[in-house]
């Protein structure tokens, strides 16, 4: 899966002299496996059309060249697939982000998988409801992460937190800084 996942990096990273000189990092974690490929996703693609819809291709010599010579797939299942290989051994999902210029793929272990499974024995009905109630008074990420047991907060953001804050439920505290060290989510009150 090593040369999949390095194969996709370098077939779909932007180029151009906006991310000259940025090397796709791959970074290895005691829970994690993180891919940091420079440059946000390509054309009118978004996080949760991925494996769904066809992508633009930003490099269509580059995935030509790479499916010819490395027998890498050119036909739009490189997300189902690493989906598929995640769940068939057990895994969570993988988790891709559109930070800002970049694109960063986590794949977790089994060691998170189990944590999770800990997790919702011990949770109320669910992390969203034990979220929302532990987030009526302003938590940073070190307290949220504590909180739910998770190790990275950017599983823990995508899963849950986007999604509250896009319906109203939770709020950040500082909106304009959303990088900041500072920055802690609410619950809204009345919801």
């Amino acid at each position: 899966m090593k040369r999949k996942v390095s194969n996709t990096a370098v077939v779909h990273r932007d180029y151009s002299i906006y991310t000259e000189g940025t090397p796709i990092q791959l970074l290895l974690y005691r829970n994690r496996i993180e891919i940091h490929s420079p440059g946000n996703l390509y054309g009118r693609m978004t996080v949760d059309q991925l494996g769904v819809a066809r992508p633009d291709l930003r490099n269509p010599a580059l995935a030509t060249m790479t499916e010819s010579l490395t027998r890498a797939e050119n036909r739009y299942s490189g997300i189902p697939t690493m989906r598929r290989e995640m769940k068939l051994h057990g895994l969570p999902e993988p988790v891709f982000e559109n930070r800002r210029n970049e694109f960063v793929v986590t794949f977790f272990n089994a060691q998170v998988a189990e944590q999770r499974e800990e997790t919702k024995d011990t949770e109320p009905e669910s992390g969203t409801a034990s979220l929302l109630e532990f987030c009526r008074i302003p938590r940073t990420r070190a307290e949220i992460k504590d909180f739910m047991n998770i190790g990275t907060f950017s599983y823990i953001y995508s899963r849950y937190i986007a999604t509250l804050v896009e319906s109203g439920q939770m709020k950040l505290t500082l909106p304009d800084k959303l990088r900041s060290r500072k920055q802690q989510y609410q619950t809204v009150k009345g919801k």
